[in-house]
């Protein structure tokens, strides 16, 4: 189990218009035109950190799993911010079976979107996930936000964006080896960054505020 830099931050929803659709597969979108009023349900988000070979390097892929409000595991989102700090990448969002259609699915993408204030892309969409997508969509277009897609053939062409970090790269890769050298645990050598380098997670400085 990665070593957990844990926070919890409860969203609750305003009440507002949203398609009944919370998990990657599986649902039936309502009716052309019909639109249920829900609150998205209230969940906390525990955290761990991945530091080694991320696509974001220096910054870590980042790992949540998602409670609901009496503390159940409902499910997980991985993501990322851009060590430019300009954009969120989600990789996976994933409900577990019991808690699908209840709407936490798009709370866990409604507390991204206000807890980093980034525009967000997600990578290779599978097709099973497109309902979900379209609704999460949908209520980001409402928010006056768009969430893009990268395919797997264009995350290189994106990682040069930050070609110019290649020593903060390599500085960092070199600093997870001499800590596994020293015996550290896989968990905390590739748990920790740079030690002078923004944090891209919420608890940490610099979540909207490039290096």
């Amino acid at each position: 189990m990665l070593k957990m830099l844990s926070f919890f931050r409860s969203v609750m929803a305003r009440p507002r218009h949203t398609t009944a659709v919370d998990d990657v597969s599986g649902f039936t979108p309502a009716a052309p035109g019909r639109i249920r009023i829900e609150p998205l349900p209230t969940i906390e988000i525990e955290t761990s950190t991945n530091h080694h070979q991320s696509f974001t390097s220096p910054n870590p892929d980042i790992k949540a799993t998602i409670y609901s409000s009496d503390r159940t595991p409902v499910g997980r989102v991985t993501y990322a911010v851009s060590p430019l700090f300009d954009r969120l990448y989600i990789f996976d969002v994933t409900i577990h079976e019991p808690y699908r259609r209840q709407g936490f699915g798009l709370a866990a993408i409604e507390y991204l979107a206000t807890t980093y204030c980034l525009p967000m892309a997600t990578i290779k969409e599978v097709s099973l996930a497109r309902h979900f997508w379209r609704a999460a969509r949908a209520a980001s277009d409402r928010r006056g936000e768009q969430i893009g897609t990268l395919s797997i053939s264009e995350m290189f062409e994106e990682r040069k964006r930050w070609g110019h970090l290649k020593p903060q790269i390599d500085q960092l890769n070199t600093q997870i080896s001499d800590r596994l050298i020293k015996h550290e645990t896989w968990e905390s050598a590739v748990g920790r960054g740079l030690p002078d380098w923004p944090s891209s997670t919420p608890q940490g400085r610099g979540a909207g505020a490039p290096p």
